[in-house]
């Protein structure tokens, strides 16, 4: 049967996540990782890998070289669930940038997109810098917020943080304009 290497979703810091290689068919293996992906140990048929350290974060791999010239690599996501950017919709209006004051239509996408987290978005008024909405829980990177609201029309803060098996990371904030979109007003981020 052919060779193959097992799956991995997410490695984490400082927690070790072993990668094994099956069916080597005497084969030997030289095992190489993107420079956020440490390997703590490894033999001909599997490696020990953890994020490089508690920084780590991003779209990490592993690759094992066979003396056979076959190369496998796995592809997974390193560290915890940052948000590192977001997307404003509004699908309703059919416009990128901001949202609207009335409920339809306001989606967004959380970036860059991390399989089996979770995300907790809160939007909080810009003067004040009190909580207005929130926090929600959503699974998945692209939502719609809820439809329980009416807003100001005016900036707001959007935050969102992620958590996945790593951990739970950081709010990350971006300025988003609220506008009445029934009077076909315009908008930017």
């Amino acid at each position: 049967s052919c060779t193959q290497i097992s799956e991995v979703n997410t490695i984490c810091y400082p927690q070790t996540t072993i990668v094994t290689l099956s069916n080597l068919g005497g084969a030997t293996t030289v095992w190489t990782s993107s420079s956020n992906v440490q390997i703590v140990s490894s033999n001909n048929s599997s490696a020990t890998i953890r994020g490089a350290n508690s920084y780590s974060n991003g779209d990490g791999w592993i690759r094992a070289v066979l003396s056979n010239g076959i190369t496998f690599q796995e592809n997974f996501h390193v560290g915890k669930a940052v948000a590192n950017n977001v997307l404003f919709r509004n699908n309703g209006a059919g416009v990128n940038g901001y949202f609207c004051t009335s409920h339809y239509g306001n989606e967004f996408e959380i970036l860059p997109y991390v399989k089996n987290a979770s995300y907790e978005v809160r939007i909080r008024d810009l003067s004040t810098y009190n909580i207005v909405a929130g926090p929600y829980n959503f699974t998945g990177n692209i939502a719609t917020l809820p439809t329980n609201y009416n807003y100001t029309p005016g900036w707001y803060l959007f935050e969102a943080r992620g958590t996945n098996s790593c951990g739970t990371s950081n709010w990350t904030q971006w300025e988003v304009e609220f506008v009445d979109c029934t009077l076909g007003g315009g908008g930017g981020e």
